[in-house]
């Protein structure tokens, strides 16, 4: 899926790299729901698909076409040709044209850069994703995000990340995907400090214990205590049928205060798609007061016992360091008005990069150490011990400064080594790198 604002790109391991199966999990479980824009996704059926005959082509493009041109511009008029590999292969359903414009690998990950373009309408704006209906043939995508939207022609550039990395490198790779979302409508709402103070004082607090071992997902720091604990006590179901302001996919089937936490247990229209959402304290100004929301997501079978399922999520603040007497309750919702189903798949070959740069060095941070600094056009990669730097620089040679956000990180519980992937939006030109910033140390690349 595609992140909503400042939703950061699904973090998983490498293929390349031995991430133990087990943290795999828990970052899978602990990216199920962020803090305001949750990746959970409610799933059901929002939009109509367009009704017509679909005709499915596939069909490589010979000459440089507008999109890779286009492609090129939007990265950077003077990136190296040769660093971005042109493919060209389109595929059309239900009146969307899926086009495979670009992709290259480098030792850790691959890129692969695609367009969408609705010939029909206006399904294809600058909110689509391939609500996890997207695969490929070898390796596994950890990240697709809207990149470039051009409004005249109604086309979606989309960067897709693929782990893999050297093990790609020349395979023939097949790209396909079933469904697609867009329109996406995101509510910001509020329950004042009176109506919830209301709300709570009214409700005589029942619970009842979740297997926690039975569950879809959760995310937070009392979430992954319970999971250790194997339990949870949560709201009983279904006691109450608070409708949010401006909100109709979701109502809150019960509130209430348990130890140091204010529980949200909250109901999904099972008939919806996309809807997701979460909660969170503001003060009298409207400012977000920080403090930690866990939720767990469940099911409620027939007889109102607790199941496996999706159709509950029980959000939990904590309220420790919070004045309940002075606080808003806020939330933050995100549904789409368009649904696509079709059939799109196009094959091509992945090629490495021709430009990389290794080097050696000795930093010594405030914590931890950088042995080596691996950088290619997709990204910077620090290997070292113990360091924890959430973002490095990259200083231009016209001046100019980029920022660039840790993204996936490994452990070598072998040789105790760490390696972090810091990975831009858009492919670096590296031979106008002059040198990159760590935590204040100036590395010279020249």
């Amino acid at each position: 899926m595609l992140k909503d604002n400042d939703e950061k790109i699904i973090r998983d391991a490498l293929n390349t790299i031995n991430t133990p199966q087990s943290n795999i999990k828990l970052n899978v479980k602990n990216k199920l729901v962020s803090k305001k824009q949750p990746t959970y996704f409610r799933k059901a059926i929002i939009g109509v698909c367009a009704a017509s005959l679909s005709v499915i082509l596939c069909v490589p493009v010979m000459a440089a076409s507008s999109s890779f041109q286009k492609l090129l511009s939007t990265i950077n008029s003077n990136f190296e040709l040769s660093n971005l590999k042109p493919i060209q292969t389109v595929s059309e359903d239900n009146g969307i044209k899926m086009e495979v414009v670009a992709a290259m690998n480098d030792n850790d990950m691959a890129v692969i850069y695609v367009t969408l373009q609705d010939l029909l309408g206006n399904r294809v704006d600058e909110t689509v994703d391939f609500f996890d209906s997207y695969k490929f043939s070898q390796g596994s995508a950890f990240g697709a995000n809207v990149v470039n939207y051009d409004e005249e022609s109604k086309t979606a550039t989309i960067r897709i990340q693929l782990n893999g990395g050297k093990k790609l490198s020349n395979k023939e790779i097949e790209f396909s995907f079933n469904k697609l979302l867009s329109g996406k409508v995101k509510t910001n709402t509020t329950i004042d400090n009176h109506t919830l103070k209301n709300i709570i004082g009214d409700n005589n607090i029942e619970t009842v214990l979740l297997d926690m071992n039975n569950i879809p997902g959760c995310a937070g720091e009392l979430a992954s205590k319970y999971l250790k604990e194997e339990s949870a006590k949560i709201l009983k179901p279904n006691e109450t049928n608070i409708k949010i302001p401006n909100v109709d996919f979701v109502t809150i089937s019960n509130i209430g205060i348990l130890n140091d936490g204010l529980h949200i247990q909250t109901k999904w229209n099972p008939n919806s798609k996309d809807e997701h959402g979460s909660f969170y304290f503001t003060n009298k100004l409207g400012e977000e007061i920080k403090t930690d929301v866990s939720n767990i997501h469940f099911g409620v079978d027939n007889n109102g016992n607790t199941t496996y399922g999706g159709e509950y999520i029980e959000y939990i603040l904590d309220i420790s360091n919070i004045n309940m007497d002075e606080v808003n309750l806020d939330g933050f919702f995100v549904s789409s008005k368009n649904y696509t189903e079709g059939n799109w798949k196009a094959n091509f070959k992945l090629q490495p990069v021709t430009e990389k740069k290794n080097i050696k060095c000795n930093l010594e941070l405030e914590k931890g150490a950088v042995k080596n600094i691996e950088l290619s056009p997709l990204g910077v990669t620090l290997i070292g011990k113990d360091f924890n730097e959430e973002y490095i620089k990259l200083n231009m040679n016209d001046g100019t400064t980029e920022i660039i956000q840790y993204d996936v990180a490994h452990r070598d519980n072998i040789n105790k080594s760490k390696e972090c992937k810091y990975i831009p939006k858009l492919p670096i030109d590296i031979s106008k790198v002059r040198s990159i910033d760590i935590a204040g140390n100036i590395v010279n690349l020249h």
